[in-house]
């Protein structure tokens, strides 16, 4: 191997050896497994398929080992999110970059390991929603407790009705987390596999390797397929069946977001179009954010009419 090649080799074994120190920090788990999701996919890319098998078999091990060491429960949020979140969507990105498969596709591709888990989750397999709506009851009923300790230190600077508000949000938290845990993975998943996509790519790029950039972002749009998605998920949420709702619901969240992303692709087309100032750039978004709901209505709407119009003529610059 060349001295590039073999810088990069190390630094991807080093990325994953990182996601094994330090994935046991929740906050930050994110950031651990795009870095060990990009590293594994640029390994099972670039080197022989049996080096990248015993990189995740290695770091595996380890990480069961380790978790052995920690509190009960530990054990499964290692293996799982190491198996559907890493190594799983991984191999699967992988396969897309050596096939030369589109970008979109094969980001789709790699969302199959944590599709299963949301069907698992929605169909109840082994219980797995009761033990996870047990689990968030029982977090949400140890924070509540917590603060109702806390504010027992300045009691006269809340009101029993400020206490109760704290109480209510905090429960109304959790019961949301259990409510659309599975577009909300599956959004979170769909985030970070993109981001894997993307710096695994650049590795490859570097070393001399083939890859099939990601579009600008000012060209993202929706195919067809989702307006249909869009259509069902309407019907379910509809017929009013409880056995369809949670269904119905996170199938709605995810084409929600689908569509807002859409919005702000279309959003940001226009405003490179129209040349303006970067601050201006940054002013609107932030005006979008602080506008809530509304401005997140807005621009979902956009990208779901862009996507039928098609205002940018994104497909005729994929064509030409």
């Amino acid at each position: 191997m060349t001295t590039t090649q073999t810088r990069l080799h190390w630094i991807a074994v080093g990325m994953v050896a990182l996601y094994n120190l330090f994935c046991w920090l929740p906050a930050s788990i994110w950031a651990f497994v795009i870095a060990a999701t990009t590293a594994l996919t640029f390994l099972f890319s670039a080197r022989p398929i049996w080096f990248g098998a015993t990189v995740s078999v290695a770091s595996l091990t380890v990480g069961v080992a380790a978790s052995s060491a920690l509190p009960t429960g530990y054990l499964y949020y290692f293996a799982g999110f190491t198996v559907f979140l890493v190594t799983g969507p991984s191999i699967l990105l992988a396969t897309g970059l050596r096939q030369g498969w589109a970008s979109h596709k094969t980001i789709l591709l790699s969302m199959l390991p944590v599709g299963a888990v949301v069907a698992s989750y929605l169909l109840n397999v082994a219980d797995i929603s009761d033990t996870w709506q047990r689990t968030m009851e029982s977090m949400s009923k140890a924070t509540v407790d917590w603060y109702g300790e806390s504010m027992k230190v300045w009691a006269s600077t809340f009101t029993a009705e400020e206490v109760g508000q704290v109480r209510e949000t905090i429960e109304g938290f959790y019961r949301f987390m259990y409510r659309f845990f599975p577009g909300l993975v599956l959004i979170w998943a769909a985030a970070m596999n993109i981001a894997s996509y993307f710096f695994a790519g650049r590795m490859l790029r570097k070393e001399g390797g083939f890859f099939r950039d990601i579009p600008s972002f000012g060209l993202w749009k929706a195919e067809f397929a989702v307006m249909a998605m869009l259509a069902a998920g309407l019907l379910l949420w509809i017929s009013g069946l409880e056995v369809l709702r949670p269904l119905a619901e996170n199938s709605l969240l995810v084409i929600c977001v689908v569509y807002l992303v859409c919005g702000l692709s279309l959003a940001e087309f226009y405003l490179k179009r129209a040349r303006l100032h970067p601050a201006l750039r940054v002013a609107f978004y932030l005006m979008m954010l602080i506008s809530g709901t509304v401005g997140g209505i807005a621009l979902a709407s956009m990208g779901l009419i862009d996507s039928h119009f098609d205002f940018r003529r994104v497909r005729a610059q994929q064509i030409g």
